[in-house]
């Protein structure tokens, strides 16, 4: 049962061309990532960067495609 004191939240639809820009933020961001492996020689196909700061460059990658994304479906 649903907590009465909380509110619920409905979700809208996703338009297609929202879906369109969502997936290009997801694939230029899967591509930055995949340069960030191949600066430090690392397998692409592995969850392994080669420095911290390679790791935070892709923490910040996600967390830049995920606000963008969320300003898509605002």
């Amino acid at each position: 049962m649903a907590n009465p004191k909380r509110p619920t939240f409905s979700r809208r639809e996703v338009s297609e061309d929202e879906a369109a820009q969502i997936a290009k933020l997801d694939d230029l961001a899967d591509q930055f990532i995949a340069q960030l492996h191949a600066i430090g020689g690392t397998d692409p196909a592995g969850s392994e960067l080669a420095s911290q700061k390679l790791v935070m460059a892709a923490t910040l990658i996600r967390q830049g495609a995920d606000s963008a994304k969320r300003h898509v479906t605002s």
